[in-house]
């Protein structure tokens, strides 16, 4: 229930609701917004999923998506970071000790309390941030070291964050794909089976 809670009391839905007064105007949804209402309501179908199981089956599906919500965390932090490595790596810099700190900087102040990437997201979507911001520092580090020191394969290549969450272990098969990339997929299916539909 506590999970429930925490996406019905999110921005998103106390939006939704102060537009359904009489007095208010409510604006036209815009792409970002559909986007971002296709996976809470997601969200909300797993939260409604684990309690209809009961406490325990409940407790297992919360910690069963945790590694989505791990994957999805990545993709967004790195997504937001790789335009900024990209540009030291066209510019061939070099690998140092500055660097590291001006990088890793960058990527810290782009994670788990940027608005643009959480602010309207649910407490679940958050602890994946945390846990995969703590857990996976070193592994962040050490990523986008490969791209800017001469002795890595990966060397002058851009960043991918698709790819570079793969490689440090945080995306996987199954549940360890981000929740964001599953919902892509749903909604090209969805638009493949309305264009079957219409021949």
């Amino acid at each position: 229930r506590r999970l429930v809670a925490e996406l019905l009391r999110s921005p998103a839905m106390e939006t939704r609701h102060s537009c359904s007064r009489a007095d208010a105007q409510p604006l036209p949804p815009t792409p970002a917004s559909m986007a971002r209402a296709s996976w809470r309501a997601a969200l909300v179908g797993l939260a409604v999923a684990a309690l209809s199981l009961g406490p325990a089956a409940g407790q297992n599906m919360r910690e069963s998506i945790q590694p989505m919500m791990r994957c999805t965390a990545c993709e967004r932090v790195i997504g937001k970071a790789a335009p900024f490595v990209n540009r030291l790596v066209l510019k061939e810099r070099i690998w140092s000790k500055e660097l590291a700190r001006e990088i890793m900087d960058h990527v810290s102040s782009h994670s788990c309390s940027d608005d643009e990437l959480f602010g309207s997201n649910s407490g679940e979507l958050l602890q994946g941030c945390l846990s995969f911001m703590t857990d996976s520092f070193p592994r962040i580090r050490e990523g986008l070291r490969r791209h800017l020191h001469p002795r890595y394969e990966e060397f002058g290549e851009d960043v991918s964050a698709t790819e570079f969450c793969v490689d440090i272990g945080v995306c996987s098969q199954g549940l360890g794909h981000s929740l964001d990339r599953s919902l892509q997929r749903s909604q090209l299916l969805e638009e493949h089976r309305k264009r079957m539909q219409d021949l």
